[in-house]
């Protein structure tokens, strides 16, 4: 898990994986800000109740790397490491930073920092704090700013796994 890498396996130890998320078990967790998850960007990090919301989430639905509970192997990313998506920014989202939600691409408009329900939300693909786009992450690793200009054809090209589109420099 993360948590391991960035030292915070106190977290993870506490958290209770045969309780819901939102346990009361679980709740206290919420609370406790875990940086790597938060954009340096975002105003506030915390929800009316004082619960840390994440910035990142991952791209799930058909298609994409996180089609189902389990994953896929790098070897099924047909389209390349480097041209699809594993994880966006998403401010706009407010998902406390333990709740196992992602971002539906069935849902969301193919568009940076759209306009939402009400401010401070978006239903775009990514949303973020920053001027003119977001920042993505990459299967091979990688991390990029995706501008708000970019082509709706070319952010379904970034989240399909094996779709075969030819991604010029976006």
């Amino acid at each position: 898990m993360l948590s391991q890498i960035h030292d915070k396996a106190q977290l993870e130890d506490r958290y209770d994986q045969s309780a819901t998320w939102d346990s009361d078990v679980n709740s206290p967790i919420q609370n406790e800000k875990y940086g790597t998850f938060i954009c340096p960007s975002r105003p506030s990090s915390l929800d009316q109740h004082d619960r840390v919301l994440t910035s990142y989430l991952a791209p799930t639905g058909a298609g994409t790397a996180f089609n189902g509970p389990d994953g896929i192997p790098i070897s099924a990313i047909k389209d390349g490491s480097s041209n699809t998506l594993m994880v966006l920014e998403a401010c706009g989202s407010n998902v406390i930073w333990t709740e196992p939600r992602d971002q539906p691409v069935s849902t969301a408009t193919m568009d940076i920092n759209g306009p939402g329900p009400q401010p401070g939300r978006s239903e775009s693909l990514a949303s973020s704090y920053h001027s003119d786009g977001a920042q993505v992450a990459l299967a091979d690793g990688s991390v990029r700013f995706v501008s708000e200009s970019t082509n709706a054809r070319v952010l379904r090209a970034l989240l399909s796994i094996d779709g075969g589109e030819e991604l010029s420099d976006w």
